[in-house]
């Protein structure tokens, strides 16, 4: 076991294969329970012509266990040696103990590798140890890569066995909620269209199904320096650099849907969160509707006005910056400076849209509403969009 102070040599007696593609990190801590079922579903992958076995490795960093999680990761090594599976294990102090420091730790490493090899180049996936991909789970991000992504998410799910084990209240939240995020993520595909991540499409980009290129990742900057929602930030910075994230239903894996988790904030807290609303009898407030509607409609026309006056060299009007202004609801020389000063439209939205959040506007003009009551506002506005794309395809035929 390696000390914190050289986590640097992590995976340093494991040289990576020169013709190595995919490097899956997987950090580790105690999950004993479930690492060897999740190493198995790695091992049994449907891969496509030009990978075999000797393509891909699976980094695991074992942090701070307290139970035989290393132990049962080098029984399987020895049981499928075949397999380039490498271990390290790290006591971390309490200050870099989480999982956003592991993660972080894992990907700079896979990206270090991976560009080490003859290539120098290649494909970073990022999955837990409490969750089993599907067969086809490498073949299927690749695939999406392949096809332009320079990212993908995958769809992350609960086995039925698992949503079995659930609260019954967290259970029913959990199953509204994710009807609800499905119909705010076709609706977005529907409003601002994205030819790389058009519908079918969900909303999850989380570090259980992550996939993303070598060049992607330097290009972002790689995985902001924090305690938990790494994966949230990652996003934040793949947005910021106009990197193309695939929301692929094509990609799945099945998580543990336990309440006791490994960080802070992540799904095991959501999952308590619902419990606790459920027991109290409190309301599951959401954005509302309308305010979704105008969300991706003010992205689509601001980027349509970013590209008018960036790569065609357009001069606003003053009236044109104060009508978009008015319908972003930020300042017109706030909006200006955006737009002269940004390096891509990712910058410049997220900017903007934090800008708008400090000035409140939005909580002054969109309520939250009940879970159940959005959605079925959501259903409406849905049948509606679909209507209009289907007429606007006919009348383009």
């Amino acid at each position: 076991m390696i000390a914190d102070k050289d986590f640097d040599r992590c995976f340093r007696s494991s040289p990576i294969a020169s013709n190595c593609r995919v490097s899956i990190v997987v950090p580790v801590r105690d999950e004993a329970a479930t690492i060897r079922q999740s190493l198995e579903a790695l091992a049994n992958q449907i891969l496509p012509p030009g990978i075999d076995q000797h393509s891909f490795e699976i980094l695991l960093l074992a942090n701070n266990c307290s139970d035989d999680s290393a132990d049962i990761i080098r029984q399987f090594h020895h049981d499928m040696p075949m397999l380039a599976v490498r271990l390290d294990e790290i006591r971390l102090a309490p200050e870099r103990a989480n999982v956003g420091y592991v993660r972080r730790l894992l990907m700079n490493e896979a990206y270090a590798r991976l560009r080490s090899t003859r290539s120098g180049s290649g494909v970073i996936m990022s999955t837990d140890g409490d969750t089993v991909v599907a067969p086809d789970w490498i073949a299927a991000n690749l695939s999406e890569i392949e096809r332009g992504a320079d990212a993908v998410g995958g769809r992350i799910l609960f086995s039925e066995p698992q949503l079995e084990t659930m609260d019954a209240a967290a259970r029913a939240l959990h199953l509204v909620d994710e009807r609800y995020r499905l119909l705010v993520a076709e609706i977005e595909a529907l409003i601002d269209d994205l030819p790389f991540d058009g519908g079918p499409r969900h909303h999850q980009h989380f570090s259980a199904s992550f996939a993303i290129t070598t060049d992607a990742y330097e290009k972002s900057g790689g995985v902001p320096n924090v305690k938990f929602l790494e994966d949230c930030a990652l996003y934040e910075a793949l947005e910021r650099a106009d990197l193309r994230v695939r929301h692929s239903p094509d990609v799945i894996v099945f998580t543990s849907a336990r309440s006791i988790g490994r960080s802070e904030v992540g799904l095991a807290f959501q999952i308590n969160q619902w419990k606790k609303l459920g027991s109290e009898r409190e309301a599951y407030l959401v954005e509302n509707a309308r305010s979704i509607v105008d969300r991706f409609t003010w992205k689509r026309e601001l980027r349509k006005f970013w590209k008018a006056v960036r790569e065609q060299g357009k001069t606003p009007s003053a009236e044109e910056l104060n009508r978009l202004a008015e319908e972003l609801r930020i300042p017109p020389h706030l909006l200006k400076e955006g737009l002269r000063r940004q390096k891509g439209f990712g910058e410049c939205y997220i900017d903007l849209i934090r800008e708008q959040a400090r000035i409140g506007v939005r909580n002054e003009r969109y309520s939250l509403q009940r879970v159940e009551d959005v959605v079925r506002d959501l259903i409406f506005v849905t049948e509606d969009l679909r209507a209009q794309a289907a007429r606007s395809h006919t009348s383009s035929l």
